[in-house]
């Protein structure tokens, strides 16, 4: 358990969950709201989201498995919408940024990346200071599951005649993003699950 924070500042975390759980009603829904009200999570990167929103029920959408939990609540997220191989609820990867309580209330825009790679919410500060917090999944290199991360962009760039690996597209595409939104003088908080040793020089 981590201490509360103070009146003036917030905490933000990243964590890749491992999939939500298929409805509202399984225990792991409880475990990841117990998770933020315990460590006072003011915004969360998700990581892994698991799901193809567009085939759930809306009785367990994200906004009715949360209802009740928190005073404000604001969920942006992504996912590889428009892939035409997944079946059922479940699709790998995908990410998330929620926000809680008093960050909820300064939310200004939302987004997120077409195939799910990252999502972001930007914040009101003071003196106009703009917040841009992003959670990303880099996938692992895993060719051999076809319904793996990897294989959903690999299929997806392949369809658009570019060959190059995903992973490295993770990288390059999202730096251009980085670069225009701190030349707009924005500030940047990145909750990453990068699959591979940041300590590295890969």
């Amino acid at each position: 358990k981590l201490t509360s924070t103070k009146h003036n500042t917030i905490r933000i975390t990243t964590c890749n969950i491992n999939g939500f759980p298929r409805t509202q009603k399984d225990t792991k829904n409880l475990i990841i709201k117990e998770f933020i009200q315990r460590n006072d999570i003011h915004v969360l990167c998700i990581q892994e989201v698991n799901r193809f929103w567009k085939n759930i029920h809306p009785s367990n959408s994200i906004q009715e498995r949360t209802k009740g939990w928190f005073e404000a609540f604001h969920n942006s997220n992504g996912y590889y919408k428009e892939y035409p191989n997944a079946t059922g609820g479940y699709q790998a990867g995908g990410t998330a940024v929620w926000s809680v309580n008093k960050m909820a209330h300064r939310v200004m825009s939302k987004g997120h990346d077409h195939l799910g790679r990252w999502t972001w919410t930007t914040y009101r500060g003071k003196g106009d200071i703009v917040l841009r917090v992003i959670s990303r999944y880099r996938p692992v290199l895993s060719t051999r599951n076809p319904q793996s991360v990897y294989n959903q962009q690999r299929f997806h760039f392949l369809s658009k005649n570019n060959p190059v690996c995903p992973r490295e597209l993770f990288c390059s595409e999202l730096i251009t993003h980085l670069v225009e939104w701190i030349e707009r003088g924005e500030q940047i908080v990145l909750g990453t699950d990068i699959n591979e040793d940041v300590n590295t020089s890969a």
